[in-house]
């Protein structure tokens, strides 16, 4: 049963997600650190009439980005960001949602007064991109997802939410015990270096269980929007996924009537971005270069 428990989690922070106290080196000891209303941390850095926009995903910080903003902020703007209860960002809302992660990215994007905007977001924040777009589509022009929304809007059977529940509660029991254990046994490849299995982990163990949880629980409750949402993308939905994860795309084609396209990474679990960083940047860039291409 313990099983069944952990893939639910995979499949909310994969197809639909913490205040980390030993955080990462920065790419660059030059890039500027400030804070918005209300006092999310970012950095931004770099040049260009386009800015990629990174958020992060489950139980980890903008940090995890630090090599593709050094691939790409010689041609871009590069925005990473740590979402509210995670990394060096406080608790900005006494209720953790989804929706409330991204009305903090909007007001951040609103306070810099970004445009041209290619939104980038790993796992759960492919769902809280989704509603950042809702609100400053006008300045989108690209929306790109990293090991998400592969299957999207499916509402859970009553069999399914049960033991959804019941993994909840054992969250709340013993959250380090639970969530290490997932971590370890469902979130990389055979070919993931030790060093990354043990930034991650270490990142889940050392998350505040009362962001980590509500997040979780939040996310599971997104697939209405989805259906409602992804139909009003005016630019196509484009994945970067890991190997063999996408085998079913038939929620693409309903949800998704201006296009989506994916590319394939292979030898990577959940983190590509620090897993395979040339390859995945290799292909972020293809990925960058189409939304710029592709006009409706």
């Amino acid at each position: 049963m313990r099983a069944i428990y952990f893939f639910l989690v995979l499949t909310l922070i994969t197809f639909g997600a913490c205040t980390n106290p030993n955080p990462t080196p920065k790419v660059e000891s030059s890039n500027i650190e400030k804070r918005a209303e209300p006092e999310l941390h970012y950095t931004l850095v770099g040049n260009g009439g386009v800015t990629l926009v990174f958020v992060h995903g489950w139980c980890i910080n903008g940090e995890y980005w630090a090599q593709q903003v050094a691939r790409f902020k010689p041609h871009y703007r590069v925005l990473t960001l740590d979402l509210a209860g995670h990394g060096k960002s406080p608790r900005t809302h006494d209720t953790i949602t989804i929706a409330n992660y991204a009305d903090d990215v909007v007001r951040l994007l609103n306070k810099l007064q970004l445009d041209s905007i290619i939104l980038i977001g790993h796992s759960m924040s492919g769902n809280i991109n989704l509603r950042v777009y809702q609100q400053v589509a006008d300045k989108v022009i690209g929306f790109i997802g990293v090991d998400n929304l592969q299957v999207v809007g499916h509402q859970p059977s009553e069999q399914e939410a049960k033991p959804f529940t019941e993994l909840m509660g054992e969250l709340r029991k013993d959250y380090k015990g639970v969530v290490g254990k997932f971590a370890e046994g469902y979130l990389f490849h055979p070919a993931t270096d030790s060093a990354v299995k043990q930034r991650v982990i270490a990142d889940f163990v050392n998350a505040d269980p009362a962001v980590a949880i509500p997040t979780l629980e939040s996310l599971s409750k997104e697939y209405s929007y989805e259906r409602e949402m992804l139909p009003k993308l005016n630019v196509p939905l484009l994945l970067i996924a890991t190997e063999k994860s996408i085998q079913d795309e038939s929620s693409l084609k309903q949800y998704c009537p201006n296009g989506y396209k994916y590319w394939l990474i292979k030898n990577s679990g959940h983190y590509p971005m620090i897993e395979q960083p040339e390859e995945f940047n290799r292909l972020l860039d293809e990925a960058i270069e189409y939304a710029q291409k592709t006009k409706f």
